[in-house]
């Protein structure tokens, strides 16, 4: 394994563990700072801190935390197989136990909100550079506001009735999803971590992981990843339909008043285009714009996509579904009224590996020749 992957990745688990052994220690000395169990103010989102004591929850943070400082500076040294181990723990306690509904929510707001500019954005400036381009999508984007205007979802009162309600006192932010956020990170940190203690174990590259197996070959990988992400790009697309009849007299798993509420009407249709737009960037993973720009896309178009890109935030969003396939399935399958069939809606135990396995794919199918050992990478 190279000094380069041991000092940054050793580097990032410290930092993270300095921060929680702070938070620890601060929840120990005011426990009614601690933003879960009796403190909670969403106790049920679905995690799992919910029923922990609070000063159990204070005193476990702030020794988990010092623990993680020993292992982080035990990586350093190169002692791979026990910081692998644990790892994997912290990895599957900080990110798939602690973490719930809340950033999932917010995740999938901004994006059902952000990405229609976004869209809109990128279109007119991919479409500046010819008139004709420009007059079609000009025309389109009227012929669009026209018919959402007439049919009553994008109309002055749709968009007031969603302002308010996204405004509401209920709605507003605290610090908690700021500490979910900064346990989810600790879970992927720690599981980068675990990869490359597992590959400083196994005498690897700690920075690609080469030599690898067979299944991680460009070919290989191309070919087993088409599956998978298809079968990832398929997941959403429940939530998206469900979401679309909100717009129609059969609004199916809806609140009772969807057909009466102009806001909740026009958020189903934010949150539907999102989900399918979420598969089709998915089915970016195996085509040829996923690799290089579209010429659409303003200043960037016919350049090859950073590899980072995609599988950053790939990545980020299939962690984000990890751990709400456990929230969610504590939220569905248990409670006053529980509801199994959301599961069907919403698939996160299998969204999330599946995404998460497209990612790979993805990565192992572009990775280049890796600059910090011999090793090649044959394309």
């Amino acid at each position: 394994m190279t000094d380069r992957a041991l000092t940054r990745t050793s580097a990032l688990a410290l930092l993270w563990s300095l921060a929680a052994t702070a938070l620890g220690l601060l929840w120990t000395i005011d426990p009614s700072k601690y933003p879960f169990g009796a403190n909670d103010t969403r106790p049920n989102s679905g995690s799992l801190l919910a029923g922990v004591d609070v000063r159990v929850g204070a005193v476990a943070t702030l020794v988990l935390g010092a623990v993680g400082v020993l292992a982080a500076l035990a990586l350093r040294r190169g002692i791979g197989r026990p910081v692998a181990v644990l790892g994997g723990l912290y990895a599957v306690l900080f990110g798939l136990c602690v973490p719930d509904m809340q950033v999932l929510i917010l995740v999938g707001y901004l994006f059902a909100l952000g990405a229609p500019i976004a869209l809109v954005v990128m279109l007119i400036a991919g479409a500046l550079g010819s008139l004709r381009r420009a007059l079609i999508v000009i025309g389109a984007l009227l012929a669009v506001g026209l018919v959402g205007w007439w049919s009553g979802i994008l109309d002055g009162t749709a968009v007031s009735a969603l302002v308010n309600a996204e405004a509401a006192p209920e709605n507003q932010l605290s610090m908690r999803p700021v500490y979910m956020v900064f346990f989810l990170v600790g879970g992927l940190v720690w599981a980068w971590a675990a990869v490359v203690a597992f590959r400083a174990a196994k005498g690897r590259c700690g920075s690609c992981g080469r030599p690898g197996a067979r299944w991680t070959e460009p070919e290989a990988a191309a070919r087993w990843g088409r599956y998978v992400t298809i079968a990832a790009a398929l997941c959403p697309l429940p939530y998206g339909l469900m979401r679309m009849s909100w717009l129609t007299p059969v609004a199916l798993l809806g609140p009772e008043n969807v057909t009466e509420s102009a806001g909740i009407r026009l958020m189903g249709l934010l949150l539907g285009f999102a989900a399918l737009g979420g598969s089709v960037l998915t089915l970016g993973l195996i085509q040829r714009w996923g690799e290089i720009w579209p010429r659409w896309v303003p200043v960037l178009r016919g350049r090859p996509v950073p590899l980072a890109f995609p599988v950053t935030f790939g990545a980020l969003i299939a962690a984000v579904m990890a751990f709400a396939g456990v929230s969610f399935g504590i939220m569905a399958l248990s409670g006053p009224d529980p509801r199994p069939e959301m599961l069907l809606v919403f698939p996160f135990p299998l969204w999330a590996p599946l995404l998460a396995a497209a990612v790979l794919a993805y990565y192992y199918r572009r990775r280049p020749a890796c600059r910090h050992h011999a090793v090649t990478a044959a394309r």
